[in-house]
């Protein structure tokens, strides 16, 4: 509605309107397939300068005097300013009508409120925040580092512990042995036959005594009833 007012405003102006709106609004009509967003928001905020001007009665003075007002606008195509980023008009009007996009929305609402002061540079924050991902990095490939050392570490004294196990068991196996050969020579040579002297170290011969190492037991001649050896 606002670019209709405008529009209608322009043509049927005594003055000197300037005559590019209409042929941008003309455009932007027969082929808006054509327009881009950039394009359409400069075309928007020339319509919002024009209707500015137009509708208040010493901006349009001014405007028929001497052109003040409309050439000196970014977006203008005879302006030597350059296309910039801008919420208001140029005249730096807090008008309404400027609001196209999200962010001139968000300006024009916080446009009474006090500017916030910026602490910190968005490259400095940007920075700060790198080195906080290298510092844990660092810290969590140092953590790996000592928990791998100290893994190894472990698995090494449970190996060493396991050697000097089984050295242990070898030398009292072999302790067990030397001494079961000294109990059996010492057997042998006080009875080769490795029964025994007595009838009752059979038991402890037999135990003691490999069945190989023992001779057959001697025949004891029972005597006869007539007191003779058989």
């Amino acid at each position: 509605m606002a670019n209709s007012s405008v529009v209608h405003a322009v043509r049927h102006s005594s003055s000197r309107a300037d005559s590019s709106v209409l042929e941008a609004t003309n455009e932007d009509r027969r082929n808006p397939e054509k327009v881009s967003d950039k394009v359409r928001l400069q075309r928007y905020r020339l319509i919002v300068a024009a209707h500015e001007i137009l509708s208040n009665p010493e901006k349009r003075a001014a405007y028929d005097r001497d052109g003040t007002g409309w050439h000196s606008h970014p977006d203008h195509p005879e302006s030597k300013l350059g296309a910039k980023n801008y919420a208001y008009a140029a005249d730096n009007d807090s008008s309404i009508f400027n609001n196209a996009t999200w962010e001139d929305w968000e300006r024009f609402h916080n446009r009474n409120k006090p500017k916030q002061v910026q602490m910190v540079s968005h490259g400095t924050f940007i920075s700060f925040i790198l080195l906080l991902v290298l510092f844990g990095g660092f810290a969590q490939a140092s953590w790996i580092t000592q928990t791998q050392l100290g893994l190894d570490q472990r698995v090494q004294e449970m190996n060493a512990k396991s050697a000097r196990l089984l050295a242990k068991r070898r030398q009292q196996t072999d302790e067990l042995k030397s001494r079961e050969h000294r109990v059996q020579s010492f057997l042998i040579r006080r009875d080769p036959t490795g029964y025994g002297l007595k009838e009752e170290e059979e038991p402890v011969y037999k135990q003691a005594l490999d069945k190989q190492a023992r001779l057959p037991a001697p025949k004891i001649a029972l005597p006869s009833p007539e007191g003779q050896p058989k």
